[in-house]
């Protein structure tokens, strides 16, 4: 096996999901006044906790919010945002599930559900959670970006490159999805089409280390071991910079390869 292109994930391959927990106003319902002065209480009892990073204490007050108002959409769904953030996976998941069945048209919910899915390993569902999203918001990058990620894990690449695209074209300064989009290409063997992506990422941000990085190893199988070497030295000196250890290591252990 080359070694080259078997250390092509080690630097920059870094596809994670862009976990969307916007704090939404507390859609109150019809109900006794009582009863919904009470809740609109505890939901902002809650927001602000949630804001000073109190999940615990914001739990309590969603929770006492549901039981004033349990058609509250919002606050199924700020709890969920602390419950998450405990590592409270299905318990998130289910307020989620929660906050959806009282108002399916929860964009975000369904955006935060499928992150959660993606995480846990369960790409299908998530798939279809940022389906749904888009089907509420087409024009939503996060929703395209994320459901890209989970169609490359189950090898659909193609797809995977469609729904980076996409996003491109809805943020063209998303810098990740040029990033992700560009490790797939060079996975279907389509490497000048990931040195256009990683060269895009440093015409937006010269000090993108993984951009060189990624780029030396494309050069390398296009043949161009002179603009390899150096991307990878380029690569080196801004993870020395930024101070990340681990990717120094690798990407120096990269660079011995190439020069030998």
């Amino acid at each position: 096996m080359n070694p080259i292109r078997l250390l092509i994930a080690l630097v920059g391959m870094t596809i994670a999901p862009a976990i969307l927990t916007p704090v939404v106003a507390a859609q109150v319902q019809p109900t006794p006044i009582e009863e919904r002065n009470s809740a609109a209480a505890y939901f902002e009892e809650g927001l602000t906790r949630i804001n000073r990073g109190d999940y615990r204490g914001a739990i309590d007050a969603f929770t006492e919010a549901i039981e004033a108002q349990p058609n509250l959409a919002s606050a199924y769904y700020n709890r969920a945002k602390a419950h998450t953030e405990l590592g409270n996976d299905q318990r998130a998941i289910d307020d989620y599930t929660q906050a959806i069945e009282i108002n399916p048209e929860h964009a975000p919910a369904y955006i935060n559900r499928g992150n959660i899915r993606s995480a846990l390993g369960d790409s299908e569902a998530a798939i279809e959670d940022f389906t749904q999203a888009l089907r509420l918001d087409p024009r939503d990058p996060d929703a395209y970006y994320n459901r890209a990620i989970d169609r490359s894990n189950l090898g659909d690449l193609e797809a995977a490159i469609d729904d980076y695209t996409r996003t491109i074209e809805l943020d063209p300064n998303y810098i990740p999805a040029y990033l992700n989009r560009g490790v797939v290409q060079g996975l279907r063997g389509k490497h000048q089409k990931a040195i256009a992506d990683f060269t895009q990422i440093l015409r937006l941000d010269p000090n993108y280390a993984e951009a060189y990085g990624n780029r030396g190893l494309a050069y390398v199988s296009v043949g161009n071991l002179d603009a390899a070497i150096s991307d990878m030295e380029q690569a080196v000196e801004l993870f020395e910079q930024q101070g990340r250890v681990e990717d120094v290591r690798r990407a120096r252990e990269i660079l011995r390869r190439l020069q030998n």
